[in-house]
């Protein structure tokens, strides 16, 4: 009986070890993603403000950048919320 428990058991903590590995991948992905998206997110904002404000002015180009950022905020919102389901 004791050898069931002690299989039992081991079973569990080599599940539990591939489901760790799984999230850690996951969320290391996440992270390098989320990086070269903040960094190619930063250049295309300087650029986009710059061009903008040249022809616009700094108070309009502020305000469609600002409008852009959180139209894509409410898209990966509603996208995260879809890919759960």
């Amino acid at each position: 009986m004791s050898s069931m428990l002690r299989l039992a058991a081991l079973y569990g903590v080599a599940t539990a070890s591939l489901v760790v590995q799984r999230v850690v991948r996951r969320l290391c992905l996440y992270l390098v993603v989320g990086l070269l998206g903040g960094i190619g997110l930063g250049f295309l904002t300087a650029a986009g403000f710059t061009a903008l404000s040249n022809v616009l002015g700094s108070v309009s180009a502020a305000i469609i950048v600002g409008s852009a950022y959180l139209l894509t905020a409410v898209i990966a919102l509603v996208a995260a919320r879809s890919a759960r389901q």
